[in-house]
């Protein structure tokens, strides 16, 4: 029986892929290599707050409902391993955060900086995906917002089930003291963190988040989303 490739092997090999073969846009399919001009236009909605089943415990904002070009986009980046939609929502993040900060949402990272963090998933499925993707959309908004940094600094429990068909309730119990710092969590003492995820379902995993950052010493002001189902 063949040994699996190490996940590392697979991220770099798809990365690869990326740039070698043509591709077509990986939200609408049209001709082209990466996110098209329509589709990134679409992408650039201003962030909302929105109003998550479960109390996170801070603000949180969403770019869109988890529809049309903003789905595509996560199921892309998440199902289908396209890496070249993960830069273009970095721009769209550090637009998000740069929007929030104007409307006083958020201080603003030029004046106070602001750590990202990932909002946290189990490595198993880290390793099925070829890579954390909302890591690497974090790491690519910094590239974009000034005052910004991104620290992956939470990981869930692999006991944590999968939460496809639980209510909100059985979440927030499949969720509960299964978040976990990483040896990274260290640099957050005293900071401000915006919690970053792709969906927002019923923000059970937000507020553990949440919990475990206020016990880290770090200081989460609100977290975002690409899109809230």
């Amino acid at each position: 029986m063949p040994l699996p490739l190490p996940s590392w092997l697979i991220d770099g090999l798809v990365g690869v892929a990326d740039l070698v073969l043509p591709g077509d846009c990986p939200c609408c399919g049209a001709p082209g290599n990466g996110v098209c001009e329509s589709c990134q236009t679409a992408l650039s909605r201003a962030p909302e707050l929105v109003s998550p089943k479960v109390a996170v415990g801070v603000p949180v904002f969403s770019c869109a409902p988890y529809a049309g070009v903003h789905r595509s986009a996560v199921l892309s980046a998440k199902e289908s391993l396209r890496r070249d939609v993960l830069r273009p929502l970095g721009a769209v993040m550090a637009a998000s955060v740069n929007k929030l900060s104007v409307e006083g949402a958020v201080l603003d990272p030029r004046i106070e900086p602001l750590v990202l963090v990932p909002a946290p998933t189990r490595r198993s499925s880290i390793r099925q995906r070829g890579g954390d993707v909302v890591t690497a959309v974090a790491e690519y908004a910094c590239e974009f917002g000034a005052g910004l940094s991104a620290v992956a600094a939470l990981r869930s429990s692999e006991q944590v089930a999968d939460s496809v068909g639980l209510s909100a309730g059985q979440r927030k119990a499949n969720l509960s003291g299964r978040v976990m710092p990483l040896p990274a969590s260290g640099q957050l003492r005293g900071q401000n963190v915006l919690l970053v995820d792709d969906v927002l379902t019923t923000g059970a995993t937000l507020r553990e988040s949440v919990l475990v950052l206020r016990s880290l010493g770090a200081r989460p002001v609100a977290a975002l989303v690409i899109c809230h189902a």
